[in-house]
């Protein structure tokens, strides 16, 4: 297996669920290279995927940008590396491989916790994703975050603050620093402070839709996650729906009622998300799963500190005097080293997620579709699987879109467009996209555009 042929796959443009396909099919990336038309059809896969394959076989680009990562310092993790995560391994759509910028933990030994929450957050919130970024890192967890701006920032500042590695998550290449407002993080975690990781080439740009591919990773590398102030519609409410579908425990700072920053993440709450209130309910949790992350001597002193909270602290001041001492309200009975451990999964109501809870119906029923289909490709000529009606078998809201995208002319839609004709507000529509493209129903284009995916 060639590192080319890994980043040659890993930059077909083509959904990631069939990147998925064609890898339990062939194993080797080298063999998706130099398969014919025939033995790509024994695979359920769209028209534009197939063309893909068969219209990309030069390796060019793939050996520019092994030689470009070879210059700078920019490391290639394929999944048939041993350095690979496990944890990220084993979701149910991994990326193929990994662009890596620093030094990368071993995420399966930490424990690992991933901080989100909306971009456009109050300063009061960011102090709150400072405070738990820092006091979690100090205490010997590893923040993950996507150093997007407002609390993504302010959680991977705060685990750079208490003078540990953090994890970004990028959009983009991890030669490119999104959004500018986060420079001074980025390069602090260059200089040695922990590390950059994406699924994209370096040089690539941090399209709109990069962001929902990007949240199940954060998530996939954590063993939890954490959810500050997420509005209704957040992005974050994305990456609490992968957490969901790998398993993974999500953890929600409670907000005020009246505030809307806080009503996505309040909901998660009523419908069985943990609340938590300090960074030591998130430290004691874990302590048991993941001893040899913590000192225990540190760990007992920490737990049994019966203190009340210390007055907030401006993040700016923060930043320039890092010795915090923030200090939470007692909620554990502490005998020797034993700490409160949950051994059994949290019951979650996914009716929260509205098209997340139907889509992740479909999921569990696609294994079960594609064998189906599969078998009926054996016997069946190829053209009579491409006829299938588009939107066939989707949700009605997702008709609806597919139905005005088609309408319009060369099967091609402004996002303007679609919220005009469907009814449906802005955020409610992109929302929809997104899962449309997950799902690989849409392809975006430049300039807020859609295509069906034929």
């Amino acid at each position: 297996m060639s590192l080319e042929h890994w980043v040659w796959l890993s930059g077909l443009r083509i959904n990631k669920r069939w990147m998925q396909a064609l890898l339990d099919r062939f194993v080797d990336p080298q063999k998706i290279y130099e398969a014919t038309e025939s033995e790509l059809s024994e695979i359920v896969l769209d028209q534009s995927a197939r063309k893909a394959i068969l219209l990309s076989r030069d390796l060019t680009n793939a050996r520019n940008i092994i030689s470009h990562c070879a210059k700078n310092h920019i490391g290639i993790v394929t999944m048939q590396d041993a350095a690979y995560p496990g944890r990220l391994r084993d979701i149910e759509v991994p990326p193929v491989l990994l662009y890596v910028s620093g030094r990368m933990p071993s995420f399966d030994e930490e424990a690992a916790i991933t901080i989100v929450g909306t971009r456009s957050a109050s300063q009061r919130a960011e102090e709150i994703a400072f405070r738990f970024g820092y006091e979690l890192a100090e205490k010997g967890m590893l923040v993950i975050s996507g150093m997007a701006k407002g609390i993504d920032a302010a959680a991977n500042a705060g685990a750079l603050s208490a003078g540990v590695h953090t994890v970004a998550v990028l959009g983009g290449g991890v030669d490119v620093c999104y959004p500018e407002s986060s420079r001074t993080i980025y390069n602090r975690i260059l200089d040695g402070n922990g590390c950059l990781i994406s699924e994209y080439p370096p040089g690539d740009r941090p399209y709109a839709s990069h962001f929902p591919e990007r949240n199940r990773i954060m998530s996939g590398l954590s063993a939890g996650v954490l959810v500050i102030a997420a509005p209704e519609r957040s992005g974050s409410l994305i990456t609490a729906s992968r957490a969901l579908e790998q398993g993974r425990e999500i953890f929600v700072v409670p907000g005020n009622v009246d505030e809307y920053e806080f009503v996505g993440s309040n909901n998660l709450i009523k419908h069985g998300a943990i609340p938590v209130t300090t960074p030591k309910d998130v430290v004691a949790y874990y302590y048991a799963r993941f001893p040899d992350a913590f000192d225990d001597r540190k760990m007992i002193a920490y737990m049994r500190d019966s203190s009340g909270p210390d007055t907030m602290v401006p993040m700016k001041q923060r930043k320039k005097e890092p010795e915090l001492h923030v200090a939470s309200t007692p909620s554990y009975a502490i005998q020797g080293k034993t700490l409160p451990h949950r051994t059994q999964s949290r019951e979650y109501d996914f009716g929260l997620f509205s098209a997340f809870a139907q889509k992740r119906k479909n999921r569990q029923n696609e294994k079960k579709k594609v064998t189906t289909q599969t078998e009926q490709a054996e016997n069946a000529p190829v053209a009579q699987i491409e006829r299938r009606t588009p939107g066939e078998g989707l949700p009605e809201n997702y008709q609806k879109l597919i139905a005005i995208i088609m309408a319009c002319e060369g099967g091609i839609a402004h996002i303007d467009e679609l919220v005009n004709q469907s009814g449906f507000s802005a955020a409610e529509t992109l929302s929809l996209l997104t899962e449309m493209e997950l799902e690989g129903v849409v392809k975006a284009l430049p300039g807020k555009w859609f295509q069906i995916i034929e």
